[in-house]
């Protein structure tokens, strides 16, 4: 590693790092009242709060500073107010120290944890982005602070990690090491300063994939990618992995759907479709796995790109499927044109490997990430949703979407809702639909829903879609994933 000047870099903010402050300055996440809130939690995984009561946790299940997170053998997310994420791996001890955000970014923010043994990868929401020093990680023998967007750590005795985007730092009483994406890093014991290193660790089981490689699940001998005992599921898992987590560029073997709500300004109107990576089609990623980069032959080849004042928020990845909202400067190379996508806008995708052939019978699945729903007029929310899905002949699709506002919700149940699959790609399967409601403050005169999305993954194990709703003229768009989680039921036409 070149000799560089750790504090200087750490603390002097970068032209991205100062637009990512003033997005997350704009966008709150809404919907959570607690520090945080479980995404996944395999049975097992336990809270022992701050007076020393424990209770399991399960999905939807809030947490507050003073927690600690106990996996056992399972697996646990959590997604925080400020919009961070933390994934934890088997037999991992983590705890909430102390945590304050109000929606603002003003610098008062705080987030504080202690790792206190096991593995987890973290992503960096608005907290830290204005006042560095107010995220940290501690453990025994090192603490790790960051400027970017994440990081995996594996402390058992000695504290290795790797930074995966932006900048990090290890540092304790004896020495700071600043790393940069990509590199990695350990510490010892208190006394003894942090030192680069060439190896990544390998968080518990082993993962045998390529590096730097964060797993929002991992695989393992016993269980699948749901964290379930192979002996019940028979372990379909995916056999290939999405080129984006190497970085470059590929045209085909991959499906995507993208949606923008075609803001005042907008010179390609609403952008509402499905991709499939036929020939002629492209699709570029950086080594984080962000898309920066997507062409479209099908409609009048369009190509999406990234800019370079633009930032990905929301976005997350596992190996099967991506996702994310692009803000900033967008422009199309095929058309020529640029627009600028502001706080409460933005241009969300999301791309996976295509499925195959599709398996037979009924399937639920439950949402694995989100971007943050966007309206120019209602500005920023939350989304949770269900798929419950009948492979029997073409197919059938019925979707479960909740949407919450600060100025009210949407909700959308199976019923409401209907969609079909289609051979019609040459790739794999694709799926669309509509429907109606009247169910929630904000679709008292009636919410209109669009949806487009594909299957991903050997045995259609992910599924991703974009959705788009209209409430009183008023239009919502985003983007989501999901794994294949049980048994559905059928569905009558």
């Amino acid at each position: 590693m070149n000799a560089r000047n750790p504090k200087t870099v750490f603390f002097t903010p970068t032209r991205q790092a100062m637009l990512v402050a003033v997005v997350a300055a704009i966008y709150p996440v809404a919907g959570y009242s607690a520090a945080g809130r479980v995404e996944f939690a395999t049975t097992g995984v336990t809270a022992v709060a701050a007076d020393g009561s424990t209770r399991p946790l399960s999905k939807g299940a809030t947490l507050e500073a003073g927690d600690l997170i106990k996996t056992m053998g399972g697996r646990a997310q959590i997604r925080f107010s400020d919009g961070g994420y933390v994934s934890l791996q088997p037999n991992t001890e983590f705890r909430i120290d102390e945590y304050s955000y109000d929606g603002k970014t003003d610098g008062s923010e705080k987030g504080f944890f202690s790792l206190v043994k096991g593995g987890l990868r973290a992503i960096t929401g608005a907290i830290g982005h204005v006042n560095k020093k107010n995220y940290q990680v501690n453990t025994a023998v090192a603490t790790i602070g960051i400027r970017g967007t994440e990081f995996l750590a594996l402390l058992n005795e000695t504290l290795e990690m790797t930074c995966g985007e932006g900048i990090c730092v290890l540092f304790n009483d004896a020495g700071e090491l600043v790393l940069y994406a990509g590199e990695s890093g350990k510490a010892k014991s208190r006394g003894e300063a942090p030192e680069s290193v060439p190896e990544k660790p390998t968080l518990p089981p082993e993962q045998n994939l390529p590096d730097p490689r964060f797993e929002i699940f991992s695989s393992s001998n016993d269980r699948d990618l749901n964290g379930n005992p192979c002996s019940i599921t028979g372990c379909a898992s995916p056999a290939m992995v999405l080129p984006n987590l190497l970085g470059g560029y590929f045209e085909s073997g991959f499906m995507a759907a993208y949606t923008d709500s075609g803001h005042s300004g907008n010179s390609w109107g609403s952008s509402f479709n499905q991709v499939d990576g036929g020939e002629g089609y492209g699709a570029t990623f950086n080594s984080s796995g962000h898309l920066t980069s997507l062409t479209d032959q099908l409609s009048s080849s369009a190509t999406f790109v990234l800019g370079s004042n633009a930032v990905t928020i929301s976005s997350g990845s596992d190996g099967v499927i991506a996702w994310g909202r692009w803000l900033g400067n967008v422009t199309d190379g095929g058309l020529g044109s640029a627009n600028m996508f502001g706080a409460n806008d933005g241009w969300h995708y999301v791309v996976g490997l295509p499925t195959p052939s599709l398996p037979s019978g009924t399937a639920s699945y439950t949402m694995i990430g989100a971007t943050i729903p966007s309206s120019l007029a209602l500005g920023n929310g939350t989304f949770n949703g269900t798929l419950n899905v009948d492979f029997t002949g073409m197919g059938m699709v019925q979707t479960q979407f909740d949407l919450v506002f600060a100025q009210g919700a949407a909700h959308f149940n199976y019923s409401d809702t209907f969609g079909s699959i289609s051979s019609g790609f040459p790739q794999g399967y694709s799926f669309s639909g509509s429907g109606s409601s009247s169910n929630g403050t904000l679709c008292v005169s009636g919410c209109n829903l669009t949806f487009k999305g594909f299957f991903a993954g050997t045995d259609a194990v992910r599924a991703g879609m974009v959705y788009e709703v209209s409430t009183s003229g008023n239009l919502i768009n985003g983007a989501a994933a999901f794994t294949k989680s049980g048994s559905g039921t059928p569905i009558i036409p």
